[in-house]
């Protein structure tokens, strides 16, 4: 089997097993065994595999994924996973739910966005509104967005990214920190999503001081799956995330990310 991604490839040999997910057991799914990989994110990462949680309509050789093995199974009550990302650098990473939703890591109401595309979780952007201003970045075909835990950052079509990013302009030294604007994503639906400079930005010390970078990068994502937008870690951080193939819809709703959070997550990990 040849598994390719955005940063890297691996090669390995496709296997049957009973697997463990959260606390659930999978029965007679298939996982690889790699045995060749290649990719920086791959090679600095510090985990020990992926799971896939698209739909397999992307699956590699049409191998049905374990999620899907276990709504087979209808072992759970209703076919949902969501995803708490903690927001403290260094801490542990966070919390996946199978089966619904954690109400001590999230408050309000949340919002849901319909699945566009049964490929990727796919939903649709208007445009970006920087403090206010409408960028015009989609036009009227709507962008394309991917809600992926797999994805650290927010990544966009080339072109998008240097307009998001010649508005918001973040300095390597950190001079402007008290100018940079709030950014808000305007969704298909009326819901609009909001980052401000402290969700959208990274500080760290260096040798030669405080450095401030934007959590944004270019990604091409080839036509027809793309252009593609592909809102990552970053953006789950602040939005607590669960996706409902009963629906075939997104939810977001606000994180808690406070003493309580980060006392359960220790406890869990």
């Amino acid at each position: 089997m040849n598994v390719k991604y955005g940063s890297g490839f691996i090669n390995g040999i496709l296997y049957k097993d009973h697997v463990h997910f959260a606390n659930q057991k999978v029965r007679d799914t298939h996982f690889i065994g790699v045995t060749e990989e290649q990719g920086d994110a791959l090679a600095r990462g510090h985990f020990a595999g992926i799971l896939g949680l698209a739909f397999p309509q992307i699956s590699v050789d049409g191998v049905l994924p374990p999620f899907d093995r276990l709504m087979e199974q209808q072992s759970l009550e209703q076919n949902v996973f969501s995803f708490y990302l903690s927001s403290e650098s260094g801490s542990a990473g966070g919390v996946v739910t199978v089966g619904g939703t954690d109400s001590r890591f999230h408050h309000h109401d949340f919002r849901w966005l319909k699945v566009q595309s049964p490929m990727y979780w796919q939903v649709s952007m208007e445009d970006i509104v920087v403090n206010g201003k409408a960028l015009g970045i989609c036009g009227s075909e709507h962008c394309k967005v991917a809600i992926d835990t797999g994805t650290s950052l927010i990544t966009g079509p080339t072109e998008g990214i240097r307009q998001l990013l010649h508005h918001i302009a973040v300095s390597r030294n950190c001079n402007n920190w008290e100018q940079l604007p709030e950014i808000e994503f305007k969704m298909k639906g009326g819901h609009k999503f909001k980052l401000a400079k402290e969700d959208y930005t990274f500080q760290f010390e260096s040798m030669f001081g405080k450095h401030c970078v934007a959590g944004f990068m270019s990604l091409d994502v080839p036509q027809p799956r793309g252009p593609l937008w592909i809102f990552g870690d970053l953006f789950m951080r602040k939005y607590y995330t669960t996706f409902d193939r009963d629906h075939n819809r997104v939810g977001f709703a606000y994180s808690h990310h406070n003493a309580e959070t980060k006392q359960i997550i220790s406890e869990l990990a």
